[in-house]
């Protein structure tokens, strides 16, 4: 239940692996308090905005440090009735579904044993019908993403990009800014998810064509120069990216070895972009 999540892999000098969770209620409402219920459905001071096909996150109060609460995600089935309207259900089995038009359909997320003891009270999100968790990833020259909440298959994006780093932009002394020292590869626990700002994203992409070393100096046409660069700590500190052979495998040539496995031998184009993760700013 992050907002968005970054695979360190410099270990193994692979891509990293960026993870993006977002919900897609129509609604303005986000979150709700409730403070009673039972096995399949909690009462809440005001459940506005919430409908029934809408997943939610019930969270228990925690302990009141970030990530403590326990958290069970649930599938709204019923938000319909008008003598208590402040009760929501979600119930095992098919139900009316709101946003397909009172559709029957059957829930997906409801398990029969439901809500435990340990949620007598606390808040319920809303994620709207649709949330997504897209795992974004670099795989034999691919940009590709999956949803891996709704089970989707893995879904290209771009050819030709061999290599993806990140950072996160996170507000350690909560004064609203992301300074130079505040972007980071990892972050040490506990994590307060809330001051997360952005990310920033650096995507490696070579060309298609082979560039023959000239005849003259051999080394001449050593394309990169020496190495492809990203920026990190937010755009100050220049790092090389690790190069491997064309085909994937650990580098085993030099400038001017006129072979269409050498890195060397293409060009390259370094994007870089810092993404505000602007529902986290709005929303507090």
């Amino acid at each position: 239940m992050t907002p968005v999540l970054v695979f360190n892999n410099d270990a193994a000098n692979l891509p990293d692996q960026i993870i993006t969770l977002y919900g897609t209620s129509p609604y303005f409402t986000t979150d709700q308090k409730y403070s009673a219920g039972t096995a399949h459905s909690i009462g809440t001071f005001d459940r506005t905005g919430f409908k029934s096909g809408d997943l939610a996150v019930v969270a228990n109060t925690g302990s009141g440090a970030p990530a403590s609460a326990d958290c069970k995600l649930v599938e709204i089935t019923d938000d319909s009735s008008a003598a208590d309207p402040k009760t929501l259900s979600f119930n095992v089995g098919s139900y009316p579904h709101y946003y397909q038009l009172g559709n029957v359909l059957p829930s997906r997320f409801n398990d029969a044993a439901g809500l435990g003891a340990s949620f007598p009270s606390g808040k319920v999100f809303s994620l709207g019908p649709l949330p997504h968790r897209n795992v974004w990833t670099v795989a034999s020259g691919v940009l590709g993403k999956q949803d891996d909440l709704l089970a989707s298959p893995y879904f290209p994006i771009a050819e030709g990009v061999i290599d993806m780093k990140a950072e996160y932009g996170y507000d350690a002394d909560n004064d609203k800014v992301v300074a130079a020292t505040e972007w980071s590869r990892a972050l040490v626990p506990p994590v307060d998810w809330s001051r997360i700002r952005a990310i920033r994203v650096a995507l490696l992409v070579r060309s298609r064509n082979f560039e023959k070393p000239g005849v003259v100096n051999s080394a001449e046409q050593n394309w990169s120069a020496p190495n492809p660069q990203w920026h990190k700590d937010g755009g100050v500190t220049p790092v090389n990216f690790v190069m491997h052979n064309v085909d994937g495998t650990a580098d085993s040539f030099v400038a001017g070895d006129a072979d269409p496995n050498n890195w060397r031998n293409y060009r390259y184009t370094v994007y870089e972009k810092v993404f505000p993760l602007r529902n986290v700013i709005w929303g507090q």
